[in-house]
């Protein structure tokens, strides 16, 4: 269950709403995932594979969590793996490797300030280099601002990507949300968000979401103490 990365991870969480929704720029399982060429690889004609990894290895990680009294929260991360090869045998005996997944460094730091009681900002950045390959960074800023006696909240995250592909790099996100969330009959939330086409954080996060814009409101009525036949 890797505790090594799962203990602490709510640290990494970034553009939690209160709709429990967010934008996972952290992935831990990324670390260590299946090689990218392992799907691919087959055996020659009377010939068969080896050897062929379904994990990539972990050579080692390091990793920094952490609280102040002032409310200010740190979490940082930085982890290596290993080069993975496949081995093929021939029909002559012979035999050869073929790179499944190249030497990575995958690297994440994220930072959070509590203030006014209830509201926080924060930020991350993260980083991928595998050898021969672009490398990958993404970094945005989020936020949840309480106001008028924790009645209201405005909560919100801009990030930008640039993936490891070899073209159309670069992408952008957004999400606002703006709710009533306390008070004695009317309750509401409006929330709109967008992401361009080749937003892409998956080298280090998991995004799965439609490329798109959309959004939308919410109301409630809420009656409390009601009597009668609404009782």
């Amino acid at each position: 269950k890797r505790p090594f990365f799962t203990e602490g991870s709510q640290l990494f969480t970034f553009g939690t709403s209160i709709d429990n929704t967010s934008m996972p720029l952290f992935f831990s399982r990324r670390i260590g995932k299946p090689p990218t060429g392992s799907a691919t690889v087959t055996a020659p004609s009377g010939g068969s594979i080896d050897e062929n990894p379904l994990v990539t290895s972990i050579l080692g990680a390091a990793k920094v969590t952490g609280r102040t009294n002032s409310g200010f929260s740190l979490g940082a991360i930085s982890a290596a793996t290993r080069e993975e090869n496949a081995t093929i045998k021939y029909a002559t005996g012979a035999t050869s490797e073929l790179r499944t997944e190249p030497r990575g460094l995958y690297n994440a730091v994220r930072i959070k300030q509590d203030f006014g009681g209830t509201s926080w900002v924060g930020g991350i950045l993260t980083a991928v280099g595998h050898e021969a390959q672009n490398p990958a960074v993404s970094g945005g800023a989020d936020w949840n601002v309480r106001f008028d006696d924790n009645s209201y909240t405005f909560d919100g995250y801009v990030v930008g990507a640039r993936s490891s592909a070899t073209s159309d790099r670069d992408g952008l996100a957004s999400r606002l949300l703006f709710s009533r969330i306390a008070g004695e009959h009317w309750l509401y939330v409006a929330s709109a968000d967008f992401a361009t086409p080749h937003f892409n954080p998956n080298d280090m996060g998991y995004f799965a979401r439609p490329h798109e814009r959309g959004g939308y409101v919410q109301g409630l009525y809420r009656e409390n103490f009601a009597q009668g036949i609404f009782r």
